[in-house]
């Protein structure tokens, strides 16, 4: 999961944003996974219906829909599918800090916990092979607090 996370942190990064990421991949069948095995092979290996991940960031005014879209359709071509989503929470600077704290003691999160720290916003993103699910116009939207 820590390559898959690489590639989403790589892109974020590029596009200038204070972010951290975790991932969920939800396969057809179950794999061995070893230490050694490729983005590439697991996707081979484990027929993905899709991957989802959670990106805990810290509220910027440069962030905009068509950041968040880069940063999903980027880490779909680099694996060639299968669809991805992405939910972004979004998080002043102090309640920000104390989520990524509490981010690296633990190995996995189950989303609804972050529902207890004051977010300013949540936006989902989804990328399928027919094209993003969301307008800009929805992303924007909610970025700006709207369907918090």
């Amino acid at each position: 999961m820590n390559k898959f996370a690489a590639v989403f942190n790589k892109e974020i990064v590029e596009q200038g944003l204070d972010a951290s990421s975790w991932i969920r991949i939800h396969s057809k069948q179950p794999i061995e996974i070893t230490k050694g095995m490729t983005i590439e092979d697991y996707l081979q290996k484990s027929n993905l219906d899709y991957i989802h991940v959670e990106i805990v960031m810290k509220r910027d005014e440069s962030i905009t829909a068509e950041k968040l879209k880069t940063i999903v359709q980027r880490s779909y071509d680099e694996f060639n599918g299968p669809s991805i989503s992405a939910t972004y929470w979004i998080f002043k600077d102090d309640e920000y800090k104390e989520v990524n704290d509490m981010l690296k003691k633990v190995a996995n999160i189950d989303p609804s916990s972050l529902e207890s720290y004051e977010y300013d916003s949540n936006v989902f993103v989804e990328l399928t092979e027919n094209g993003f699910v969301e307008s800009d116009e929805d992303i924007n939207n909610r970025l700006e607090g709207g369907g918090n």
